[in-house]
């Protein structure tokens, strides 16, 4: 995004069977032509997702929920908030919808189902699908290993209504 290169660092602190201690150094922004590197936000920010049309990123907060905010991150507002089965999630955008996924909460032992989440672009929750392993696909399709194992597909213009995944042949 504008030539330059943006991610998060975290870091595992604690497991047991109870609880996960993740810290996060924020969302950090990697300049290559001048070789440095400088914070964009400084929250415990587990993921991100950058809209380019309207100049605005969306990040997830580990115990707090999901935000938007001017990119460089002016003007935040909380738009969904977390309870205890999505306090470590991953999100995507596509320009449509947000997809908050708790996957990683389940596949570390929180002992939570996993799910996606569809929520319009105030944060609204338009939908929720069980899952096993999402993959937030392209402009037509989200994808995902169905609860049976299997592999699904819905599309997306069918996003909010769906109540299950289409098997794949």
């Amino acid at each position: 995004y504008s030539g330059k290169l943006y991610f998060c660092v975290e870091s595992r602190t604690n497991k047991d069977e109870n609880r996960v201690d993740v810290e996060s150094l924020g969302i950090l922004e990697y300049d290559p032509s001048s070789k440095n590197t400088k914070t964009v936000l400084d929250k415990n920010i587990l993921d991100y997702s950058i809209d380019t049309t309207n100049n605005e990123i969306y990040y997830y907060v580990m115990n707090e929920g999901l935000y938007r905010a001017d990119f460089g991150g002016g003007n935040a507002k909380k738009l969904y908030s977390c309870d205890k089965t999505n306090i470590y999630s991953k999100i995507s955008f596509d320009g449509t919808y947000l997809y908050v996924s708790n996957n990683t909460s389940a596949s570390i032992g929180l002992n939570y189902r996993p799910y996606v989440w569809i929520l319009d672009l105030e944060g609204n929750e338009l939908n929720k699908l069980e899952t096993r392993d999402i993959y937030f696909g392209d402009k037509d399709y989200i994808f995902s290993v169905t609860p049976t194992n299997g592999l699904g597909y819905i599309k997306k213009s069918e996003i909010t209504t769906a109540t299950g995944w289409t098997a794949m042949p």
